[in-house]
């Protein structure tokens, strides 16, 4: 009976002790499959982040923007792999890159993103505000209406009697004028022994923009209401807030037909994300129209307050016709048109200045008009600069937030990227730089205790 009570005794202590030593090992078991999870975390943890170190040197200096390059990109699941079995001493079961997110997706987006987050660290405040300064005196759409339909009131008389007399007590400076433009504005505005650039654009990711510039007749009403109609219609302020970093952005990494940095490749960077054309020499010619078109304006807008510019004017449309005495609405109508010729030629002189470097006041006065009317016919005048006025890269800005498309801007500066990282890189595309990608890792862990293998799966997203 004794031998049998030990017995007992004995059995329940062996049970005893299995059932400990197996809930010790279940608890290890856990500890250590923990464990091995976090490693295998860690070390995803520490993929993602050499994957991420490789970024594209170029891109990020020149254009501050983080983005895998491209070369590694391709081999990247390769080179992960072999990062892994290097510092476990295991390779993983699968490693597998997907969802990369290239830096010209969601149209421009992930790009608008990367700049925003660039220019937090800039000078934002300060670069806003002289933004808004460069805005603070411009017309609104109402105010330029009103010019135009005063123009547009002109007797039509006016139109028909388009003062092309047989004798002319006066020679009609509208006629030099005209003779000038003919030979094309560019060439009128660029400052003496500057070169124009025919640097072709190469459009990959933006649109090519195909309108073409308006013409305007000084002799015809209509034409030059429909001109004054280009300006005006659309106002920057309301962009400014949501774009106004991205123009701050694109002026301080792109170069301009003023600011040129470079020899080679596209000459003119911010004339093409305002223009969307293909040639250099096309987009510069688009930013001068545009120009135009707001200098006119506001030039206009100044002889209509000017009294004794308007006298000149009234002056010498008395003179070239000789039916002007007997019917005053057509002097007033020529004078109008004189007036519009003045002040086109005025805005020649203020575009000849900005291309020199010069400023240009935003609003004239009577001490800072350049172009007398006398001269009007062979737009001979000394440009003056304002230091108080409005650089040429102040008004490229104003164009960058005037634009219809806000989205554009982005898909034309991945163009001029790509391009000019492609003259040191020519393999170099935009396209296959990753800017986020999603890693999925599944590891074999084999038990401490029993025969069993494990199989840990984690799914990451990497953004910069």
């Amino acid at each position: 009976m004794k031998n049998e009570e030990c017995g007992q005794v004995t059995i329940f202590l062996s049970l005893l002790l299995i059932s400990f030593l197996l809930i010790l090992s279940v608890c290890l078991e856990g500890i250590y499959l923990h464990i091995q999870k976090g490693r295998i975390a860690q070390q995803q943890a520490a993929a993602g982040e050499y994957a991420q170190a490789n970024y594209h040197k170029e891109l990020l200096e020149q254009y501050h923007i983080f983005a895998i390059d491209g070369r590694y990109g391709a081999k990247m699941e390769a080179s992960l792999k072999r990062n892994w079995t290097y510092h476990t001493g295991n390779a993983p079961s699968v490693l597998h890159i997907s969802n990369a997110v290239a830096v010209t997706g969601s149209d421009g987006q992930v790009l608008r993103h990367q700049i925003r987050e660039y220019m937090k660290y800039a000078e934002s405040a300060k670069l806003l505000d002289q933004i808004k300064d460069s805005l603070s005196g411009v017309k609104e759409e109402a105010e330029t209406d009103s010019i135009k339909n005063q123009v547009e009131h002109i007797k039509e008389e006016d139109s028909d009697q388009e003062v092309q007399v047989e004798e002319q007590p006066v020679q009609d400076p509208r006629k030099g004028l005209k003779k000038l433009l003919s030979e094309g504005l560019l060439p009128l505005v660029m400052p003496e022994g500057k070169n124009i650039s025919e640097q072709a654009v190469n459009i990959v990711y933006g649109k090519k923009d195909g309108t073409k510039e308006k013409k305007i007749d000084f002799f015809q009403k209509d034409s030059v209401a429909e001109y004054l109609s280009t300006n005006g219609k659309k106002t920057a302020g309301k962009n400014l807030a949501t774009e106004g970093l991205a123009a701050a952005y694109a002026a301080e990494v792109f170069q301009d037909a003023v600011g040129q940095r470079y020899k080679d490749g596209v000459q003119y960077e911010m004339e093409y994300l305002i223009a969307g054309k293909a040639t250099d020499t096309e987009n510069l010619k688009s930013v001068v129209h545009r120009l135009m078109a707001i200098r006119f304006g506001l030039n206009y807008a100044y002889l209509l307050s000017d009294g004794g510019k308007q006298a000149q004017a009234y002056a010498l449309a008395v003179q070239i016709g000789t039916i002007a005495s007997a019917v005053p609405a057509v002097v007033e109508g020529i004078k109008m048109l004189i007036m519009a010729a003045w002040a086109y030629g005025e805005a020649v002189i203020d575009l000849r200045g900005l291309l020199k470097g010069n400023k240009i006041p935003l609003i004239k006065k009577e001490d800072n008009w350049q172009l007398s009317l006398h001269n009007l016919a062979k737009l001979s005048a000394e440009t003056k600069s304002d230091q108080s006025g409005i650089s040429y890269q102040d008004y490229l800005k104003i164009l960058l937030l005037l634009q219809s498309d806000q989205k554009e801007k982005y898909m034309r500066m991945m163009d001029l990227m790509e391009q000019r990282i492609q003259i040191k890189q020519p393999d170099f595309v935009l396209q296959e730089c990753y800017f986020s990608y999603q890693m999925t890792v599944e590891s074999k862990i084999r038990s401490l205790f029993f025969k069993h293998t494990y199989t840990v799966k984690d799914t990451r997203n990497y953004v910069y």
